[in-house]
């Protein structure tokens, strides 16, 4: 269900967090493109972490809620992000001490990405 607020109202920051996620998620899944984790501005530093974050924790998930395309779609842009140029300095080691980088290597052997 889609709350709509004025400007008036203030959102949580819960509340805030939890759309951002949700229209990370429906960018992801659309394959638009998405902005934060390719703008290198120091502003959007914190927002860029959770972003990488939550691709890391859909790829990692073993939960089946998580739907396959999801999971497929956040290996692609991890993988497009850490290979074969490291765009943003220090994702291949976080993939690797995630085990986000033999999802993605699974995910890439099958043809998935």
């Amino acid at each position: 269900r889609l709350q709509t607020f004025t400007e008036t109202q203030k959102r949580s920051r819960r509340a805030r967090r939890q759309a951002e996620k949700k229209k990370f998620t429906i960018d992801l899944m659309k394959g638009n493109p998405i902005a934060v984790l390719t703008t290198y501005t120091s502003k959007l530093n914190k927002s860029r972490e959770r972003h990488i974050h939550w691709a890391i924790s859909w790829v990692t998930s073993s939960n089946k809620r998580v739907p396959h395309h999801l999971r497929v779609s956040a290996g692609r842009v991890l993988a497009s992000l850490a290979w074969p140029d490291e765009r943003i300095p220090g994702i291949r080691n976080r993939l690797w001490d995630t085990g986000a980088t033999q999802k993605i290597i699974c995910m890439a052997r099958t043809g998935e990405i």
